[in-house]
């Protein structure tokens, strides 16, 4: 019953139809929150390593669901590199003068969403591994639902569609980059907010990990 709630949770936010409870976070402090758990799901052979942008920048985001994207990523990152390396989360920003796409070959496939960053002041937020990457023939299909690479292993192939869905119905954008035997860079864009801080949310603390997306 509770993994078919929450197969139905991810579905709607992929269709962008899940209403969010979007407020004024600082985003250092949502990754450092998670920082501690994320170290117990990495276990002993994966190092994290955060980079945090000082001053820190604000993002209008739903709190609890921008934890389940970097819990989501991470332990993606980790099921990537089962002979160990490191996970880098980073946080930065870009002043965007006109429309800009990522290169032809590094974007995560037609039809997945646009990833196209328009013009604006945005907040990054990077998420990157040291694993086996990606191949060719898999990227283009990365954020499409059901599509996993882990059926014997249980993915269902929603983790990278909500992800995406989350993204988008926050204003943001997510791409990705990745070569075979170079490891995984997975980078959203945020609107900057220059609203007060809500009241603090506290950061995502579910009893068992989540599956990973399955895509990787």
């Amino acid at each position: 019953m509770r993994r078919g709630a929450a197969l139905v949770k991810q579905l709607l936010a992929y269709a962008r139809q899940q209403r969010l409870q979007p407020e004024v976070v600082a985003l250092n402090d949502r990754v450092a929150g998670m920082a501690p758990l994320l170290r117990r799901l990495l276990g002993q052979e994966v190092r994290l390593e955060l980079a945090l942008e000082e001053p820190a920048r604000r993002v209008r985001v739903d709190p609890t669901e921008l934890d389940r994207v970097i819990m989501n990523l991470a332990v993606n990152a980790r099921d990537a590199m089962p002979g160990g390396g490191t996970l880098r989360i980073a946080t930065g920003h870009r002043v965007v003068l006109r429309p800009e796409g990522e290169r032809a070959g590094d974007q995560a496939g037609a039809g997945a969403g646009d990833s196209a960053v328009p013009p604006g002041r945005w907040v990054v937020l990077e998420v990157a591994d040291t694993g086996r990457g990606i191949p060719p023939e898999v990227l283009p299909r990365l954020f499409e639902p059901f599509y996993t690479t882990r059926l014997e292993k249980g993915g269902t192939g929603l983790g990278l569609a909500t992800v995406q869905g989350v993204v988008t119905q926050s204003g943001g954008h997510v791409t990705v980059e990745s070569r075979p035997g170079e490891g995984t860079r997975f980078r959203i864009h945020l609107p900057r907010e220059e609203a007060p801080l809500s009241a603090p949310a506290p950061a995502l603390a579910p009893a068992t990990p989540p599956r990973p997306a399955g895509a990787r």
